[in-house]
């Protein structure tokens, strides 16, 4: 009886492992889907933008230099780091100058005010790049607008130090407007740091970020472990039966023997 419950439990252990985990990083290129994947945001549109020293945005069109230090907006911390040095950054009110019209796709007005790395250092590309630090012990969820000012481009994403090797944004595109993109990711562990990198091809030009959000995502099954697929859990049942057979022979076959 004991080999018999080993094997059971042998088997069971080697049928459940099986089941697909849930994926611990969701990436999302629509700002809408995004949205409906979290709670709790909070987000920072740069809109009359101040931190605890008192910076607020510059006069109609025109830009601001942030501190080495960077800016802090709703509780996030953002700067502009170059080859591993903080450098400034600043805030740019775009005003009404249609050359700097902002918008998100299916949007036709101004998106505002955005913080931007001014340029990448030619000298060493693909190290410029905005890091934002999350307040607390982080968040589970972030999504941000980008754009690049001199060609359609995508980032490169940094997060809690690492590159994001799943992470693939969608290039923003250049037109009579400065259309911006749509990243964003949802994740079953907290995002205490997140960095927007200048791609590596582009030596010129500005990136610029606008509503950034943070979040909780939402957590299907109510335990965090995800809800297993239907087949899955008719896979594990089947097994469970057929292997329930056998000891159910084994057990006939032992009977039979010491008959």
């Amino acid at each position: 009886m004991k080999l018999k419950a080993l094997l059971f439990s042998v088997f069971a252990g080697l049928v459940f492992s099986a089941a697909p985990a849930q994926a611990a990083l969701v990436t999302f290129l629509d700002q809408g889907t995004w949205l409906a994947a979290v709670s709790s945001v909070t987000t920072a549109d740069f809109n009359d933008a101040a931190n605890q020293t008192g910076f607020t945005k510059p006069g109609f069109g025109a830009s601001s230099t942030t501190p080495t230090g960077g800016i802090m907006v709703d509780t996030i911390l953002f700067q502009v780091i170059d080859n591993g040095v903080a450098v400034t950054g600043a805030v740019r009110d775009p005003g009404g100058s249609p050359s700097f019209q902002w918008t998100y796709p299916n949007a036709t007005t101004n998106l505002g005010d955005y913080f931007k790395d001014l340029t990448p250092d030619s000298s060493h590309p693909g190290t410029s790049h905005v890091h934002v630090t999350l307040p607390g012990s982080g968040a589970t969820a972030w999504g941000s607008l980008f754009g690049f000012a001199n060609t359609g481009a995508a980032p490169v994403i940094w997060m809690n130090g690492t590159q994001c090797i799943t992470c693939s944004p969608t290039a923003n595109t250049i037109t009579a407007t400065l259309n911006a993109a749509f990243f964003g990711v949802t994740s079953d562990t907290p995002i205490t740091t997140v960095d927007i990198f200048f791609p590596s091809s582009l030596t010129t030009g500005y990136l610029m970020v606008d509503d950034f959000a943070i979040g909780t995502a939402n957590v299907q099954g109510g335990g965090g472990g995800g809800t297993p697929e239907v087949c899955t859990l008719i896979l594990t049942g089947s097994a469970l039966v057929a292997f329930a057979r056998m000891l159910r022979r084994l057990k006939l076959g032992q009977t039979s023997a010491a008959a």
